[in-house]
């Protein structure tokens, strides 16, 4: 203890660093505004969509909202006006390095959405990756910086491509609406199958396309699933409209 000093024989109820770090709010609008109540979060900003039923993958500028706390019954949805100049599935050949780069520049922040493609003798084998994980943006230039080298074939010679989705930043004044909502219900189930669960059903309209869904995953300790079914068309169209079947599960 120092003498004189009566905050010396006082402990510190943190470790390490303490500070915290603020992110600032964007968006494409002059405004952006996030509020946080207990019980639920509205913002209208770029941020990933509430929607964990759908694979919308993107980021939009759009009001949002979805519930949070303890309940185990929980909504979420948004509103958006999107540009409508959507190039999808673009083909990009991996060369080998960390730079992709899209066939136009000028991209709508937060629109890109990267798949990677490997074909197997059972068929394709996607995976979604992530922007700020595993991928950066140079939306003035159109390039992309992977954060590991992907290569044109992997281990087994199975080749891999990439499938790019993404909006022109130059359409800003070509808009549409887009909405969805969604609800998920989350449970522990008890015995010999105890684990975690969570079912879910949502729909929304994007791109011209409306699409409904629903999903279960469900986890133990030996144990991890998930499945999907979705159908989507064109509004009114409903002879061109098309249901694909997402499964998958791990053990541990």
């Amino acid at each position: 203890m120092t003498p004189g000093n009566p905050q010396a024989s006082i402990r510190s109820t943190h470790y390490g660093d303490t500070s915290s770090e603020t992110v600032p709010l964007q968006g494409n609008d002059p405004i952006a505004v996030a509020y946080e109540h207990p019980d639920y979060r509205v913002q209208y900003r770029r941020t990933d969509l509430p929607m964990t039923v759908l694979p919308l993958n993107q980021q939009l500028t759009a009001l949002t909202a979805e519930t949070k706390g303890d309940g185990n019954l929980e909504f979420g949805g948004f509103v958006a006006s999107v540009p409508t100049s959507l190039v999808a599935d673009e083909p990009l050949v991996p060369s080998g390095t960390r730079l992709l780069h899209l066939a136009h520049d000028q991209i709508e922040p937060g629109s890109l959405s990267l798949v990677a493609v490997t074909l197997t003798a059972n068929g394709e084998e996607t995976r979604t990756l992530q922007e700020g994980r595993d991928f950066v943006l140079d939306w003035r230039s159109g390039v992309v910086t992977l954060a590991r080298v992907i290569e044109p074939v992997d281990a087994e010679l199975n080749p891999v491509t990439l499938r790019a989705t993404y909006r022109l930043r130059d359409a800003d004044d070509q808009r549409q609406l887009a909405f969805g909502v969604q609800a998920t219900h989350t449970g522990t189930l008890e015995g010999s199958w105890g684990g975690e669960y969570q079912v879910g059903a949502g729909a929304a309209s994007l791109d011209g396309q409306v699409t409904f869904g629903v999903r279960g995953r469900y986890e133990n300790e030996v144990l991890r699933a998930d499945s999907r079914v979705l159908v989507s068309g064109e509004c009114w169209r409903l002879p061109k409209w098309l249901v694909s079947v997402q499964a998958s599960a791990v053990t541990a």
